[in-house]
Parts: structure tokens; C-alpha cells; sequence
């Protein structure tokens, strides 16, 4: 996994801007976002602290991050 924190930026195209969205379940602010318009990369930050930075994973590496939350699996 790999983070970037150069903030509103996709790692394969510098020039493009994120579209980030939230789950439709988040109430309280307390979520985090997602951007899937790079097809090489699927973004994450913080709702409530969007210019803290970003994390850049693979469409696999994202799908073994959810995996983990769902399970648990971080122990």
C-alpha cells in the first residue's frame, strides 16, 4: 500500500482532480471518502479532515482494505 499526501491530486494524472463521495450511511460526519475516477487508483482520506491527506491504494489493495475492515482483521 502507498500513501500520498500531495492532497487533491490522482497519483497517474497529477493534472486531474479527484471526485471524491462518501457513503450515503454516513450520518455523522465521521466517514471516510472514496475517489474511483482513476482506474489505476481508488483514494481514501478522512470526511472530517479532508487536507490531512490521502491514501492511494490498487483497485486489489482496496479490495483487501475493505476485506480486513469487514472481517476485523486488524489485529
Amino acid at each position: 500500500m502507498s500513501a500520498d499526501v500531495a492532497a487533491e491530486s490522482s497519483p497517474s494524472d497529477p493534472t486531474a482532480v479527484p471526485q471524491w463521495r462518501r457513503s450515503s450511511y454516513c450520518a455523522n460526519g465521521a466517514c471516510i471518502e472514496v475517489a474511483t475516477d482513476d482506474p489505476q487508483y481508488v483514494g481514501i482520506r478522512d470526511s472530517k479532515a479532508p487536507a490531512a491527506g490521502e491514501l492511494w491504494l490498487t483497485p486489489v489493495e482496496f479490495r483487501a482494505f475493505i476485506a480486513a475492515v469487514r472481517d476485523e482483521n486488524f489485529g
